[in-house]
């Protein structure tokens, strides 16, 4: 564990340098040992699609008690502060936490916001979600995507969400999980998908 943590900071151009093209993995180990300008580049590679994922869904009535850069920022200052955590277990993915942790917070928001007006809280019936992977399923089987989600590796879980969920594209998708070209982050991505598939079923 960094300490102090690693600052996060709140905006900073992505910087075209040859930390800013290293696999999110390599970036983690770097920040882990000490390295602030990887921290830089890991928050700034997601931040953007952070932002686009949290704010489709927190329902309107819940915003302005904290607006959704509060939410990503926080998101992301959590996982730089337990940024160790994916360096010493394998079986962790960076961006999964970090969007566990973004969705954690938006559902906080909802109770709080619940609670100040005096709304029931009726999370288990409200669709909080309206990223591109809830336009293919339904509740029902959102659990059998978080499910199946789990049982599968990090790089497997990461390519799903990169694609799915934050709607990253192929260049980007294979910078972040070190794959040799966009032609081979769409294959992996394809073979992922169809993976996905056979175990929710």
């Amino acid at each position: 564990m960094l300490n102090p943590s690693p600052p996060v900071p709140n905006s900073s151009p992505y910087m075209e340098n040859a930390v800013s093209q290293e696999p999110t993995r390599t970036l983690v180990d770097l920040a882990a040992r000490g390295n602030n300008e990887a921290v830089e580049v890991l928050c700034d590679r997601f931040r953007p699609r952070l932002m686009a994922w949290a704010h489709g869904r927190l329902p309107a009535y819940a915003r302005g008690l904290k607006d959704t850069e509060d939410l990503v920022q926080e998101a992301l200052a959590g996982a730089a502060s337990r940024i160790a955590l994916f360096q010493n277990h394998e079986d962790q993915s960076f961006l999964h936490y970090v969007r566990k942790a973004l969705h954690n917070n938006i559902l906080n928001e909802i109770r709080r916001a619940h609670a100040q007006n005096h709304i029931a809280d009726k999370l288990s019936q409200e669709r909080v979600s309206r990223s591109p992977i809830d336009e293919l399923i339904d509740h029902e089987s959102a659990e059998r995507y978080e499910g199946a989600l789990m049982e599968m590796s990090p790089q497997e879980r990461d390519l799903i969400i990169s694609r799915l969920e934050l709607d990253l594209g192929y260049r980007d998708i294979a910078i972040h999980c070190g794959l040799p070209s966009p032609d081979a982050a769409r294959m992996a991505v394809s073979r992922t998908i169809k993976k996905l598939a056979t175990r929710m079923r």
